[in-house]
């Protein structure tokens, strides 16, 4: 990604543009400064001006709708790129769209400082489906709140990420199924969870027909109240992350951030991986070290992706929109707190793929228990039309699973204009794509009781670690270390090493964020 150079009275300003299955960023600008506080004041702010536009997108009053969630990062005369703290109102939302904000905390108050807007969601004001194009946003931006002076030069970037919404209400966790290898005691009991709040037992009597008390064996109820179930509203990721997300989430670190989320090999010899040892691809990730970076004077390195290996960088054979493996839970964590996301609970896992249906017993994400193995190679590799090619019956559905070791780009089943259904595109009930398959998704497990759902505020640490306490102890879902059974929406046999810096070819993930 490449930035634009604006200044604030004088505007100096780099744009940047991000694309993850055709999400697009474009026309970056900065407009309506407001200095009538007065010179330099703390209440001063800009417009930050910009298109954006998405294939596939869609609105249902009665059931979800998708959405973009967009947020900046700027740096003052070429120093160490922050995030910009937005404003909760005072945003320009282009005709036919509505723009709400992210705040670092949804359930509390907006505050400048402790509380600000740290991204924005854009979605369709009204129904439709197809693609969007809003032109001339406009984000209010905060900068006097965060030190930036009024005729400051600065490097500005802006980021959106495809995401889709689940909304508040009942559904069910565990799917009822005997599991034939003893792992039948990792599963939740089928249970109807009809409350937000976790610390109270789902009573099990809903329309869903659940069992009281639904834990796994030998646990109880999270120990705090706002242990995310499931039951209240949030975004989740439409699109595992991608080799292109987490490139440009690299170029926007420090040096010792950078060695802290790559591989410890090192970031100072151009041409090596960046998550795996060699200059080689292998296992389709192709990010890679195109510019050294330098110890002796904390030089950050510039990656890239080549994923055709010809050492010419973000080409369209380059493989940016394939699904990023590799990532440990350390990388994950980093990539969520700095775009002000947040992991998923196991829970949410569940209801994200289910919707409120009932169960069928050992299901996948598309709703019921078939499926074909994916073909390990696909029609124009590398790009953003890479695509299987393959028409599934409408009775099995299309996991890639680890039998092949390949990762496919988000969303290629999808592109296929025979794959409409949710069964053949291998859609969740709410539109959400290859939560079976492809790259294990790392979930918060439900032993984990202190987590709170916290979420990033765009900030990660020197060393690139994330600064949430509460995100810990991972559970794999949708993978199949442990045969076919890792691959069921209710399976709960497969966990990740607590260990931040273990990296796997199929580590991988998403992140999510609360409405309320």
């Amino acid at each position: 990604m490449k930035p634009i150079l604006f200044s604030l009275l004088a505007f100096s300003l780099f744009a940047g543009q991000v694309k993850s299955n055709n999400i697009s960023v474009s026309n970056i600008s900065i407009t309506g400064q407001d200095i009538s506080a007065g010179a330099n004041n703390s209440a001063n702010f800009s417009l930050i001006k910009f298109d954006v536009s998405w294939e596939n997108s869609w609105r249902s009053a009665s059931l979800n709708w998708d959405a973009a969630w967009v947020f900046v990062k700027y740096r003052v005369n070429g120093g160490v790129w922050n995030h910009c703290n937005l404003n909760n109102i005072g945003h320009t939302a282009p005709t036919g769209s509505t723009i709400a904000a992210g705040l670092v905390t949804p359930a509390s108050a907006f505050n400048t400082t402790t509380n600000p807007a740290v991204g924005v969601f854009i979605y369709r004001t009204a129904d439709g489906n197809g693609t969007v194009n809003y032109q001339n946003t406009q984000l209010r931006w905060n900068y006097g709140s965060q030190g930036v002076l009024d005729a400051a030069v600065l490097d500005i970037q802006v980021f959106a990420i495809e995401m889709v919404n689940v909304p508040t209400g009942t559904f069910a966790v565990g799917d009822g199924a005997v599991d034939p290898f003893n792992y039948n005691s990792n599963r939740f009991t089928l249970t109807t969870i009809n409350t937000g709040i976790a610390t109270t037992a789902p009573s099990g009597t809903g329309s869903l027909g659940g069992q009281a008390g639904g834990y796994p064996t030998g646990q109880t109820a999270p120990t705090n109240s706002s242990w995310p179930n499931g039951y209240n509203g949030f975004y989740c990721m439409k699109y595992e992350i991608t080799q292109g997300l987490y490139r440009d989430f690299l170029n926007t670190l420090t040096y010792s951030q950078q060695v802290g989320r790559t591989h410890d090999q090192g970031i100072t010899t151009a041409g090596f991986m960046a998550l795996y040892t060699g200059s080689n691809v292998q296992d389709r990730n192709g990010i890679e070290v195109k510019i050294a970076g330098n110890a002796s004077n904390n030089t950050p390195a510039i990656f890239g992706c080549d994923y055709d290996g010809n050492n010419s960088y973000d080409s369209g054979y380059d493989g940016e929109w394939i699904a990023c493996n590799y990532l440990s839970s350390g990388d994950l964590f980093a990539l969520l707190d700095w775009s002000a996301l947040r992991p998923m609970s196991d829970m949410e896992f569940e209801k994200a793929c289910r919707g409120p249906v009932a169960p069928v017993q050992r299901e996948y994400a598309w709703g019921t228990n078939l499926r074909n193995l994916m073909a390990n190679s696909a029609s124009n590799p590398g790009t953003i039309t890479e695509e299987l090619g393959v028409i599934y019956s409408v009775s099995f559905g299309t996991g890639n699973y680890t039998e092949n070791s390949y990762t496919f780009r988000g969303g290629n089943l999808a592109s296929n204009s025979s794959n409409t259904g949710r069964i053949t595109s291998g859609g969740t009930y709410y539109g959400i794509m290859e939560m079976t398959g492809n790259i294990a998704e790392k979930c918060i497990d439900f032993s984990s009781s202190t987590f709170i759902g916290s979420h990033g505020d765009g900030t990660i640490n020197t060393s690139g670690v994330k600064t949430n306490s509460d995100w810990q102890y991972l559970i794999l879902k949708s993978s199949d270390w442990n045969g076919n059974q890792g691959l069921e929406i209710s399976n709960r046999s497969n966990y990740f090493p607590n260990n931040e810096s273990f990296r796997n070819l199929l580590g991988g993930g998403r992140g999510v964020r609360s409405t309320q």
